[in-house]
């Protein structure tokens, strides 16, 4: 059974599976409202996600992103990309599997260019 889980209690599941997050709440300047961003490391992993913003790097706007941590350089290289709310379960699965030499090696070849194992869509 799929669990959505949306921003604090994603922030809560990676806490509890080993990962550091650091929370930032910001006000957005055009479009006047707040947002909350998060970035968290571990495991071999770099990642990112934020609520709903038009100001936010469209890649992490109500999305999650992550790379492993040797192959990241910017958000829109990560192979790694899910919308929120997300299902516990299954990013954790992909974050193991990132994280590993695998994973390594297909993030830092680019092969995820041509058949990517994790989900990515940012079609926004």
């Amino acid at each position: 059974m799929e669990l959505k889980l949306d921003f604090d209690e994603l922030v809560n599941l990676l806490l509890a599976n080993g990962y550091s997050v650091e929370v930032k709440s910001q006000q957005a300047f055009k479009a006047k409202n707040n947002y909350r961003s998060a970035f968290f490391d571990g495991k071999n992993i770099r990642g990112g996600f934020c609520t709903p913003s038009y100001e936010v790097y469209r890649y992490i706007n109500n999305r999650i992103a992550a790379d492993h941590v040797d192959c990241f350089d910017k958000w829109s290289k990560c192979p790694l990309v899910m919308r929120l709310p997300v299902d516990g379960l299954e990013l954790l699965k992909h974050l193991q599997y990132l994280g590993s030499p695998e994973g390594y090696q297909i993030s830092n070849n680019y092969e995820y260019f041509d058949k990517n194992p994790w989900p990515c869509e940012v079609a926004d």
